[in-house]
C-alpha cells in the first residue's frame, strides 16, 4: 500500500521490470511532454473548449489522483447539459485498472440514466 492506503494494481514481477526499464529510458520525453501540456500555451486549452461539449458527459475520478488532483473536477461543470459525476474512493489516476467494476459500473449508470434524456444540442464551432 501507498502512503494514501492504496493498493497498487497487481503486475505479475517481469511486466513491472519491463515497465520499468521502459519509463526510465523514456523519462526524458515524458518530462518535457508533461511540460508541454501541464505548464506551457496548451496547458488550458482544454479547459477553454468545454463550453463547445455538447454530448451527455461522464467525468469520473479517482480522489487518490496525484496526477491530476480531484479539485479538478470541478472545472467540468461548465459542460451542458451539466456532466454526470463521480468521484471513487480507492484508486489513484486509472480507475478502470485499479476499480475495473466500480468503474464499468458507473460508465454503465450514466448511459441508463441519459438514454432517455434530451438529444444534445449542437455545439458551434
Amino acid at each position: 500500500m501507498d502512503a494514501r492506503g492504496l493498493e497498487p494494481p497487481f503486475l505479475p514481477s517481469r511486466l513491472r521490470d519491463v515497465l520499468f526499464e521502459r519509463n526510465r529510458r523514456s523519462h526524458a520525453f515524458n518530462a518535457r511532454v508533461l511540460d508541454a501540456i501541464g505548464r506551457g500555451a496548451r496547458a488550458f486549452e482544454l479547459e477553454a473548449k468545454l463550453d463547445r461539449i455538447a454530448s451527455p458527459t461522464a467525468v469520473l475520478w479517482c480522489s487518490g489522483d496525484r496526477i491530476l488532483d480531484v479539485s479538478s473536477v470541478e472545472t467540468f461543470a461548465r459542460i451542458r447539459p451539466p456532466p454526470t459525476v463521480k468521484v471513487m474512493d480507492g484508486c489513484g489516476h486509472m480507475a478502470m485498472m485499479e476499480q475495473p467494476r466500480a468503474f464499468a459500473q458507473s460508465l454503465e449508470s450514466h448511459w441508463q440514466t441519459r438514454a432517455n434524456a434530451p438529444a444534445p444540442r449542437v455545439a458551434s464551432r
